[in-house]
């Protein structure tokens, strides 16, 4: 594989990743508890939306 496709292909994942957190997050799971089932730390998922809503 290319290393431009691969690095899309990490992209889209990152994506899709950030998509089910969104998902959770409004149906009401914690940070914590989405953070646990990810394997991440809440201070990721916290940092991850702060720079989402920067994004805006």
């Amino acid at each position: 594989m290319s290393e431009k496709l691969l690095s899309q292909i990490a992209a889209d994942l990152d994506m899709i990743k950030r998509l089910m957190i969104f998902d959770q997050l409004q149906k009401g799971h914690s940070q914590a508890k989405i953070a646990s089932a990810i394997g991440t730390s809440q201070a990721s998922i916290s940092r991850m939306l702060a720079k989402k809503s920067d994004e805006k």
